[in-house]
């Protein structure tokens, strides 16, 4: 009897064309991240709870920009698809955000939706000692070798992510990146798609140029 259905899954991001042909009054919300947290982000949760390999950095890039990629080809060509940079969702702009997207999916606001977003950013999802748990249970799973150990290592890993609560803490520079990170972003096209996300500057070869944009 729910007059809207929400469903997030991320790996949607590269079927839109289908999903809108199917679900034709539909409205997809495409949130965009800084790669640098991202990135690093995906490469824990490939490693199934085992070090992080340059190989599992290599994979989590090349998912970063292939659902990006599909996700704003898509989105210019359609003005059902909206989309919004996390940043401008739980930084300082929030709520200025909040307005512009509920206008755009014509929706009414719910009583004071911005005192909501706030209170979101302000509370995890789950206890600190619960999150702690999951953490330690994807690196002991990471430390077996069964068949569906690995499987599970990576549902703890995701858990433990998801359940951590909104934060507009996770600005990163580059000195915070691995070096391994830094070394893929710049000479792939991730690069020029943080840059057109306006994340970073142009131009990775000058040092002086790798500063961060920062939130809009």
């Amino acid at each position: 009897s729910a007059p809207r259905v929400l469903e997030k899954t991320p790996s949607h991001v590269c079927h839109m064309a289908d999903i809108l042909r199917i679900r034709p009054k539909s409205r997809v919300v495409m949130i965009v991240r800084d790669g640098r947290v991202v990135i690093p982000s995906i490469a824990e949760r490939y490693a199934m709870g085992k070090d992080v390999s340059h190989m599992h950095y290599a994979q989590a890039l090349a998912r970063w920009v292939d659902d990006n990629r599909a996700g704003l080809s898509h989105a210019a060509k359609d003005p059902r698809v909206v989309v919004l940079r996390f940043e401008d969702v739980v930084g300082p702009q929030r709520r200025n955000t909040l307005r512009r997207l509920l206008d755009q999916l014509g929706l009414d606001a719910t009583p004071n939706p911005e005192a909501l977003l706030d209170q979101m950013l302000l509370v995890d999802t789950a206890p600190t000692d619960l999150r702690r748990y999951r953490k330690d249970r994807s690196r002991r799973l990471g430390q077996r070798t069964g068949p569906r150990d690995a499987l599970r290592a990576h549902i703890a890993k995701r858990q433990a992510q998801t359940s951590a609560g909104v934060s507009d803490r996770s600005k990163v520079t580059w000195e915070h990146l691995p070096k391994a990170v830094r070394g893929l972003i710049a000479n792939s096209v991730a690069s020029s798609l943080l840059e057109a996300l306006c994340y970073i500057h142009p131009n990775l070869n000058s040092t002086a140029q790798q500063r961060d944009v920062g939130w809009q």
